[in-house]
């Protein structure tokens, strides 16, 4: 999660460049459906449980982003931990929309 965070890559000729790259952007901790689940019902107050569906082939169970390409590339790193950006997230938005 970039949460709060931007990404400014320099001049047009230097965003020209990158532009074909990929970089995974993340916090590079392993986190579950039920995880990310879970921490955005906690920031938001949502109380209900998920619903899930049947597994099908191919579903992905965690996903830890390694993202020392974007600290080498582009001097990149997380500076929040999944549930912090969330949180920062949701009180965003929460203010934008004056709630």
């Amino acid at each position: 999660m970039a949460a709060g965070q931007h990404l400014v890559v320099g001049n047009g000729e230097e965003f020209v460049r990158l532009r074909a790259e990929a970089f995974n952007i993340g916090t590079g901790v392993q986190t579950s459906d039920q995880q990310v689940y879970d921490t955005i019902a906690e920031a938001t107050g949502y109380p209900e449980p998920p619903i899930y569906g049947e597994e099908r082939k191919g579903d992905v169970k965690h996903s830890a982003l390694d993202w020392s390409k974007a600290k080498r590339v582009l001097g990149w790193e997380p500076r929040y931990t999944f549930a912090q950006g969330v949180a920062k997230t949701v009180e965003y938005n929460r203010e934008q929309l004056g709630l």
